[in-house]
């Protein structure tokens, strides 16, 4: 089962670690969802499942940021918003193709 269009996700890392990792990935706008099967497969396609883990907050990827950005948009996804809060980097993804 492949994800549908328009599936939209959230990545975050600390500031201070967006070169470094970890990356969170959050499943978006699904209560009570964890990231699906599909978003796992992406990750684990690209990092090793040694570098991934669950969260309370979705998967962590012990990977940079821009890596994990990387993966997604040869995915299919384009990021449609990134910004910062106080501590956080946070980008919004959606699968477009």
């Amino acid at each position: 089962m492949s994800l549908p269009l328009y599936t939209t996700l959230t990545l975050s890392c600390e500031k201070s670690e967006e070169d470094s990792g970890p990356t969170i990935v959050h499943s978006t706008g699904v209560p009570a969802y964890r990231v699906s099967p599909e978003v796992i497969q992406i990750l684990q396609e690209r990092f090793t499942n040694d570098g991934l883990c669950d969260n309370e907050l979705g998967v962590q990827c012990n990977d940079p940021a821009t890596s994990v950005v990387q993966a997604f948009e040869n995915a299919g996804f384009e990021v449609v918003s990134a910004h910062e809060t106080n501590d956080r980097k946070m980008w919004t993804i959606i699968k477009t193709s």
